[in-house]
This record gives C-alpha cells, sequence and structure tokens, in this order.
C-alpha cells in the first residue's frame, strides 16, 4: 500500500496540467472567430453608399477654404509644450 496517492509511477503532471487548459484555449479559439466573423460578415453585408458629399472634408460644419498643409510659427509650438509641460 502507498502512503503517497501521487507516488504513481505513471502518473503524469504535464497532462493533467494541459488539460486544465483546454477549456481556456477553446473560449479564446470562440472569442477570435467571433470577433473576426462579425467584421468580415460586416465587411461583406454592411452598407456602400458613397458619394461625392460623404467623401469630403468635414470640419465643424464649414468648408474647408484653404489646403490643411499651412505652416505654423515656432511661438505656436513653444506654447503648445509649455502648456502640455505644466497641463501635467
Amino acid at each position: 500500500m502507498d502512503i503517497c496517492y501521487f507516488a504513481d509511477t505513471n502518473y503524469n503532471y504535464r497532462n493533467t496540467m494541459i488539460e486544465q487548459y483546454i477549456p481556456v484555449i477553446i473560449m479564446m479559439i470562440l472569442g477570435i472567430v467571433f470577433g473576426a466573423s462579425n467584421i468580415l460578415i460586416a465587411e461583406y453585408i454592411g452598407p456602400r453608399r458613397g458619394n461625392k458629399e460623404k467623401n469630403s472634408t468635414y470640419e465643424s460644419g464649414m468648408e474647408p477654404l484653404k489646403s490643411a498643409r499651412e505652416r505654423f510659427s515656432v511661438k505656436f509650438y513653444m506654447v503648445a509644450m509649455l502648456f502640455i509641460l505644466f497641463d501635467i
């Protein structure tokens, strides 16, 4: 008669540990499949009604008057950096 239940030489600790993670692995796979399938289904059957008005630039309800690639002065950047530095 063995003193300890785990004294059996055929008992494999690694298999029991991996078996405990099987439900977690299955849930992770199901979550990934569910998320990917929702994205793909929405892309496939979602509305595609683009037109010139929807694809135009919208900035606070005003029409853009000039290019967005405008140069700012160094003073503006210094004030912005000081604001961030002292705001935090």
